[in-house]
């Protein structure tokens, strides 16, 4: 590995670009809000990763995107709408489940733990936006395919 540059720039974006950098190294600010700001960068350049380090040295977290493909067989408007049911009722059991006192309690008394559910709930609503932003395009490319098609009938 080589350390092609040490960077005080704001625009981290520019940086890497100017770089070519495939690993970016940054120090992580005790909230944790900067991660909007990795996952951006990491946006604009999927092949990154990004390894933010704590001030102390003794934590870090590690940013990367990574596809992921789930089979789910032959699809119909009815079968995408049920995985989406069932998806939505995977997430209500996961909150249920970390609203109950006793979990809230553990999380509560550990930083940490209190940090990667943070984390966590980030990353879920950033996934329903990502997702609700997919069945919106889908949606708007069938609707203008009907138009085109009713168009074409009414001549």
């Amino acid at each position: 590995m080589a350390v092609v540059g040490v960077i005080d720039e704001i625009d981290l974006t520019a940086a890497v670009r100017r770089a070519r950098a495939d690993v970016v190294v940054v120090g992580e600010d005790p909230q944790g809000e900067q991660s909007d700001l990795y996952l951006k960068l990491l946006r604009r350049h999927p092949h990154i990763k990004v390894l933010a380090i704590a001030e102390s040295g003794k934590k870090a977290s590690f940013y990367e995107l990574r596809p992921r493909r789930i089979s789910i067989g032959k699809i119909s408007a009815r079968s995408f709408a049920a995985s989406r049911a069932a998806r939505a009722a995977e997430r209500a059991e996961i909150t249920a489940v970390l609203k109950g006192d006793a979990l809230k309690r553990l999380i509560e008394s550990d930083g940490e733990l209190k940090q990667q559910v943070a984390d966590a709930t980030k990353a879920l609503k950033r996934e329903e936006a990502d997702q609700a932003e997919e069945v919106l395009a889908r949606t708007s490319k069938a609707a203008l395919a009907k138009i085109t098609e009713l168009r074409k009938r009414a001549g």
